[in-house]
């Protein structure tokens, strides 16, 4: 499908504007998401706006898009991150045209049924590279970890809520703005695409768009519509997506996680994650999947187990690790995958502090910092340690 596309700058800046590359973004991203969701593009034209002393950083509308000319247009010469995020910008707002403008929220409680999913899936596509977002894909995921690391810290906090937040009024609806909105409720999105396989996903919102186009939707109609793509595209799998809803949704803080284990001579005899309510948060247990990686005193992977599921009760037994040398370092939620405030021990951290630019892997680590950035607020680990780690 074409879809013809214009962009509205300042004379003085066109000169740092990369319209071939957003052009060329813009097409690849249409593309991705029309496949994907299985709805074609609901407008007849994209326009990009590029606005002086704007508030948001971009704000999607009918076929428009309004971007901030400082974060657009702003550089002769942007570093691969920063391009990165140039690119992200332009698939967050363009998922928006679904979500929120195909398929719009009944209320603001549901506000994370927009930008978690815009959050998420922009990162995803990303991921998928194609035509001029291929040198971004690497820097994708890690990008991501920023926003995790914003909504874990704010789930953290007293103030923190529900990611199906309440919003009695309309004045109140800008506060849910916020790390839990973006932050966690992306992290959620990611987490369930880990847990149901992109096409298994994408059958879900598949569903979704043909069943609710130019309606408003509550949480219920979402998870009802992911539910029925999971069983017609898994039947002898059992997944109970209300159940995942309640846990993650509708309640509010994050549980820690921790490695606990027995060994004999080299040998772990016993392997189990430990998980424990955290302060200001609701006091229940939540599953979820993650990868284990096992590093050498070096910071070389060695080997990874996958797929492992944090079972939701106080300790879960990794079967998986029984056996396996004890390694230098444990690491869990390798590729961020999962969500919580994972934990490590002495041994890792000594291992992580002294080789970190040694890890081949930038997602783990971004993982090691930002487990070592939550267990120093946490009064965890040291903030004086914390130059080993960022040098």
């Amino acid at each position: 499908m074409y879809v013809p596309q214009r962009i509205f700058v300042r004379q003085s800046l066109v000169e740092f504007l990369r319209h071939e590359l957003m052009f060329g973004i813009t097409k690849t991203t249409l593309d991705f998401y029309q496949r994907n969701f299985g709805a074609r593009y609901p407008f007849t034209k994209v326009d990009h706006a590029m606005s002086p002393d704007y508030k948001y950083g971009a704000m999607e509308n009918v076929g428009c898009i309004t971007y901030s000319d400082e974060i657009m247009c702003s550089e002769k010469h942007m570093s691969i991150p920063k391009l990165t995020f140039f690119c992200v910008v332009i698939q967050h707002e363009l998922c928006h045209m679904w979500f929120g403008n195909l398929v719009t929220m009944k209320w603001w409680n549901d506000l994370w049924l927009n930008e978690a999913f815009a959050t998420a899936l922009s990162y995803k596509a990303c991921s998928e590279g194609g035509p001029h977002v291929d040198p971004f894909r690497e820097e994708a995921w890690l990008h991501m970890s920023g926003y995790k690391r914003w909504g874990l810290a704010e789930d953290l906090m007293p103030s923190n809520h529900k990611i199906q937040a309440e919003c009695p009024t309309t004045d109140t609806a800008e506060s849910l703005i916020d790390g839990i909105t973006y932050g966690k409720g992306s992290s959620m999105i990611k987490q369930l695409i880990f847990l149901m396989g992109w096409e298994v996903f994408c059958k879900g919102l598949k569903i979704y768009f043909k069943r609710f186009a130019w309606q408003n939707t509550e949480l219920p109609d979402f998870i009802g519509c992911m539910q029925q793509g999971f069983n017609e595209s898994r039947p002898d799998d059992t997944l109970d997506l209300n159940e995942w809803s309640s846990k993650w949704l509708q309640t509010k803080g994050v549980n820690k996680h921790s490695a606990e284990f027995e060994q004999e001579e080299a040998n772990y005899s016993k392997f189990v994650i430990r998980q424990e309510h955290c302060k200001n948060a609701d006091a229940i247990f939540r599953e979820q999947c993650i990868n284990i990686a096992l590093y050498d005193d070096e910071g070389q992977l060695i080997e990874k187990v996958e797929n492992v599921k944090i079972l939701a009760q106080e300790l879960t037994t990794v079967e998986a690790m029984q056996g396996k040398k004890v390694p230098a370092a444990i690491l869990l939620n390798s590729d961020d995958w999962g969500f919580g405030h994972f934990t490590m021990d002495d041994s890792a951290i000594k291992v992580f502090e002294e080789k970190l630019g040694k890890m081949q892997s930038k997602i783990d680590r971004a993982v090691v910092i930002g487990q070592l950035i939550t267990m120093m607020r946490q009064i965890q680990y040291p903030a004086t340690r914390m130059p080993l780690i960022m040098n």
